[in-house]
């Protein structure tokens, strides 16, 4: 899952064209966004897996989850 900031380029861990540019994937289907949840939860998830909280946010910050409902899916492993 990528994050989606507000300029909509996804965000997220190690892009998958610097491990195979010739892998990937395409769904299609209708998104729905989800308001995000609260910042204690965040918090608790950070401090489970990295065990330090996560950085100030100012509270002007709104986190949109998007789900997918998949109508279509293909890709290739080159």
């Amino acid at each position: 899952m990528r994050c989606v900031p507000t300029d909509g380029r996804p965000e997220g861990p190690t892009p998958w064209w610097k491990r195979n540019p010739y892998r990937s994937v395409d769904i299609r289907g209708t998104a729905e966004l989800i308001e995000g949840p609260d910042k204690a939860f965040l918090r608790r998830i950070a401090r489970k897996y990295t065990d330090e909280d996560p950085s100030v946010e100012p509270d002007t910050v709104r986190r949109l989850i998007v789900r997918v409902v998949p109508e279509k899916a293909t890709g290739t492993s080159g």
